[in-house]
């Protein structure tokens, strides 16, 4: 159960990491003033960074044995 999960996982991260390409380059070569735009992008980057760490720590502390423990028995 837990390899599905974690497939699932990996793969919303994957996501993740393309939409933030894509707004990335959309906010860098859409710019409607482009002095803030590096602050911006710096400031989307690090948050983004903050947010997936923060979500790959709260995944890895689910505690998927005993979150089905009743379906088996």
């Amino acid at each position: 159960m837990l390899i599905i999960f974690a497939f699932f996982y990996i793969l919303f991260i994957f996501l993740i990491v393309f939409a933030s390409f894509f707004i990335i380059t959309r906010l860098h070569k859409y710019s409607i003033n482009p002095k803030f735009t590096r602050p911006l992008l710096v400031l989307f980057i690090i948050v983004t960074i903050i947010l997936v760490l923060l979500n790959v720590l709260l995944f890895t502390k689910i505690p998927f044995d005993d979150l089905f423990y009743n379906l088996y028995y």
